[in-house]
């Protein structure tokens, strides 16, 4: 229990005279019937000026019978509260349509704002509270999204790492085979160099026009084969050109 409801608590159970009524803090609850009597006459409105009965403007008090005859577990707190707000909108109802037979025109102001039993400084740790869990969840999200772009990261360093590898071992592989080669027998060292890689990238390139070419090739072949097995519309059919004459 928090300090507001036990201060809100020790408010309730305070009577007339100011004085407080001992509670045990375990699960033992104190009925105190004569503080709650002594209440009820302090609330009580009174019959004035001789009159039988007061009339219901001017209390607007209802007493629900319904709701007393129905039996819950206090100790069950969403079944308490439940209660609680079906007997008070029964009431209200109940007292709109008194108001009604009694031609008493009623409405709702839209400025209306019902006191809560929560302080305000209740309120404004609930509020804390609330913005404390906002920021721990921005701050998760966060952490997350830091994780998955480092891991992104990491994965493109990889990646260029392997590219880097494999462009020099294709380097250090062409250097072989230079050495290998009669270019190194030029005039210069660069110039034979440059030679051999120059014609390496153009036979490359030959290589990749020959495997286009043989692929437009095979397309072609399979388009002319495709189109010589359907029949012929004009030969050897039995139609005007096809067929024999008598």
């Amino acid at each position: 229990m928090s300090d507001s409801d036990s201060e809100l608590e020790t408010h309730v159970l305070e009577d007339n005279q100011g004085e407080r009524i001992s509670i045990d803090r375990g699960n033992k609850l104190v009925l105190d019937e004569e503080g709650i009597k002594r209440k009820i006459s302090a609330l009580d409105y009174g019959i004035q000026l001789g009159m039988k009965n007061v009339p219901f403007i001017e209390t607007l008090a209802i007493v629900d019978k319904v709701g007393n005859e129905e039996k819950i577990d206090y100790k069950d707190n969403t079944k308490r509260e439940s209660y609680f707000y079906s007997n008070t909108l029964r009431n209200v109802n109940k007292g709109c349509e008194i108001l009604e037979k009694m031609n008493i025109n009623w409405n709702r102001p839209d400025d209306m704002l019902a006191e809560m039993l929560k302080t305000d400084q209740h309120m404004k740790k609930i509020k804390m509270d609330l913005l404390k869990q906002e920021q721990k969840i921005k701050a998760v999200e966060l952490k997350k999204q830091k994780y998955v772009e480092k891991k992104f990261t990491k994965k493109i360093q990889v990646e260029k790492k392997k590219l880097r590898k494999q462009e020099t071992k294709k380097n250090l592989r062409e250097i072989e085979n230079w050495k290998k080669s009669d270019h190194k027998n030029s005039a210069s060292i660069e110039e034979s160099f440059d030679k051999y890689f120059s014609e390496n990238s153009k036979k490359s390139d030959l290589n990749k026009n020959k495997k286009v070419s043989k692929h437009i090739s095979k397309t072609n072949n399979f388009e002319i084969t495709k189109n010589t097995n359907k029949p012929s519309k004009q030969g050897g059919g039995k139609g005007r050109k096809g067929g024999k004459r008598k």
